[in-house]
């Protein structure tokens, strides 16, 4: 028997690009997408260091999503954790493409600033809804729907990394040190 062992593991540390798209599945369950940027360190024609963004396109499902499309906003940094994958789709050209995104399995807010200096931390409320969502459910002519109206914005409780008890060094009386420097 072969052994087939492989590894989909995507971690990134990066800033939203924008809002997150929030929406539901035929069976009901949340998803959220957005755009997330991350910077790449290359070597320029000078030799010179220099960095570029990276964008990565990043979705979450279920209960997550659920918890994290009430707080995220553009321009927050984020770790998210997870794994890539790919999907075909018809272009509107009728031409077959493919994209490959992040299927975020676990996403904090690491309360650092954005890029523009600014604290990053989501508004205490969100603002008013737009009139056309309200027009929308109207035009529908369905009384019992309801106009997507995002939900009061509340903090989320941030779990702090575990923290390591640092390891004291056994050191035996008399013992020659070994170090070539």
């Amino acid at each position: 028997m072969v052994n087939r062992a492989t590894v989909n593991q995507v971690t990134l540390v990066g800033y939203l690009g924008n809002d997150p798209d929030v929406h539901q599945t035929s069976n009901g369950r949340t998803v959220i997408n957005f755009r997330m940027a991350t910077q790449t360190s290359i070597r320029d024609e000078n030799d010179a260091w220099t960095s570029r963004p990276e964008w990565h396109r990043v979705s979450i499902f279920g209960p997550l999503a659920d918890s994290m499309s009430k707080i995220l906003v553009k321009g927050m940094q984020v770790y998210v954790s997870g794994h890539l994958q790919t999907r075909r789709y018809t272009h509107e050209d009728g031409k077959e493409r493919f994209a490959t995104d992040v299927v975020a399995e676990n996403c904090f807010i690491t309360g650092k600033k954005n890029g523009n200096g600014e604290h990053a931390e989501p508004e205490a409320e969100v603002p008013a809804p737009k009139a056309e969502a309200n027009a929308e459910v109207k035009a529908s002519g369905d009384n019992n729907a309801q106009p997507k109206t995002p939900a009061k914005r509340t903090t989320a409780p941030r779990q702090a990394p575990p923290k390591e008890e640092p390891k004291p060094e056994t050191v035996k009386v008399g013992e020659e040190d070994e170090l070539p420097f």
